[in-house]
């Protein structure tokens, strides 16, 4: 199976690719949501983010509390860099076994949305990569539009 990856920067259009990818049939794995589906379901890894930020890091209904790992990790790269060591590779099997589903089995290719394949040496993995640019206050424009 090819796999292509879908990559750029917050507000560049790669949501909107992605739409269009999806409408004409090509699977597309949203590996941001995935890892958040990931980080509220996995007991393996909701246990691994206690270890490293605290009980904070979840509410008393055990949701992920989105807004204290953030304020953690935006000040402290090693923070940063300890809890993608715990989540990126809990989403790259995730891609495995979603890529190995029947109904993904029959496309041509998939695709992997992700910001990060380029800070996060991920190219070796795709065959292609795609990346959206826009100009800066094209995105800044998006991204204040959707808040």
């Amino acid at each position: 199976m090819k796999l292509i990856g879908l990559t750029g920067g917050i507000g560049s259009g790669k949501s909107t690719v992605a739409s269009i990818f999806n409408t004409l049939g090509i699977p597309v794995y949203n590996s941001d949501l995935r890892a958040k589906i990931l980080m509220n379901e996995s007991e393996e890894l909701r246990k691994k983010i206690i270890d490293l930020f605290g009980q904070e890091a979840y509410s008393v209904n055990m949701e992920l509390n989105a807004a204290r790992i953030a304020s953690s990790v935006f000040n402290d790269r090693e923070q940063l860099l300890k809890l993608n060591a715990i989540v990126h590779p809990a989403v790259f099997q995730d891609l495995v076994e979603w890529s190995s589903q029947t109904e993904q089995l029959s496309s041509p290719y998939l695709i992997q949305e992700s910001a990060i394949l380029f800070e996060e040496n991920l190219t070796d993995r795709f065959e292609r990569i795609i990346l959206i640019v826009a100009a800066e206050e094209i995105r800044i424009s998006r991204v204040m539009s959707q808040r």
